[in-house]
């Protein structure tokens, strides 16, 4: 009596090994020996900054914290930080500056 539709399904294709390397590349923190990343926190007024690093603890990375341009650039040569969090307005230096010199030491993610 009725007639059996076909499936509008597609089955799903499996991902290639260059889409996996894509994914892993925005999703993933670069792979180093330490077991805990680390994640240089920039920010100038402290409450967002203790709300941020209690963020990335609680996700199972550790914080380091600079409230400036300078500071962030001597932790930044101590630590070797696997990812930035970058405040764009700081009291020494513009973020987007800050950015640049990071930038030319190391290719480090980053989040302006």
């Amino acid at each position: 009596m009725f007639q059996q539709l076909p499936s509008c399904r597609q089955p799903r294709k499996t991902c290639s090994a260059t889409e996996d390397m894509v994914h892993d590349k925005y999703t993933k923190l670069p792979e180093e020996e330490n077991a805990v990343k680390t994640i240089l926190i920039v920010e100038d007024e402290e409450a967002i900054s203790r709300v941020l690093a209690a963020y990335v603890k609680k996700a199972g990375y550790h914080p380091i914290r600079a409230a400036s341009g300078t500071e962030a650039l001597k932790q930044f040569d101590l630590e070797k930080p696997a990812l930035v969090l970058l405040d764009i307005m700081l009291p020494d230096i513009d973020g987007l500056e800050l950015l640049s010199v990071i930038r030319t030491k190391a290719p480090v993610p980053s989040l302006c």
